[in-house]
């Protein structure tokens, strides 16, 4: 199941329940504002703000975050853009594919735990950067019909960011060089 980042989620009298907040054209959790004319979080207070009754469900979907919304969000680009449409498609061909769909359970449990990592990261934006170019690849190997091929790629992506917080932080010899160092 897919963890929705409540920490985030806004209240009644913040942008995300604004009518100049258009939904459609976000930065993960930035929203773009109509009134302002620029991006803002999701959770901001704004004194111009107007409520309108906008289900809850419709703002969730901001917050939930795997490895390619957080590499975007971290660079700040817009996820209704490519290469981030594309990842969408793959996930779609994944779980409709009964040979993946195993990885995409394995990915709905560690695809949050992984982007959070790389949100907390001290080089997230410099690795961000370096991840840019594999999810190009990726969005160009779906644009020319590639499903296997892309997902190969951003399957690579992914378990080289598993090794790097997951992994690592479990084994027992990063524990050890741990109290060593202290």
């Amino acid at each position: 199941m897919s963890r929705v980042h409540y920490e985030y989620m806004p209240c009644e009298k913040n942008c995300g329940y604004c009518m100049y907040a258009n939904m459609s054209d976000s930065k993960g959790i930035k929203i773009y504002c109509r009134e302002h004319r620029g991006y803002y979080p999701i959770n901001d207070k704004c004194s111009k703000q107007r409520y309108v009754n906008r289900d809850s469900r419709d703002i969730e979907k901001f917050l939930k975050w795997h490895v390619s919304t957080m590499i975007g969000l971290v660079l700040n680009r817009n996820l209704d853009e490519k290469p981030f449409t594309s990842i969408r498609i793959l996930k779609e061909y994944a779980r409709n594919n009964p040979e993946l769909s195993n990885f995409v359970v394995l990915y709905d449990n560690y695809g949050e735990l992984i982007a959070t990592g790389l949100f907390f990261d001290l080089d997230k934006e410099k690795l961000a950067n370096s991840l840019m170019p594999i999810l190009n690849k990726v969005s160009y190997l779906i644009d020319n019909g590639k499903m296997e091929e892309a997902f190969q790629e951003y399957y690579k992506l992914v378990m080289l960011l598993y090794k790097r917080y997951i992994y690592t932080l479990n084994s027992d010899s990063y524990m050890e060089r741990k109290v060593k160092t202290k």
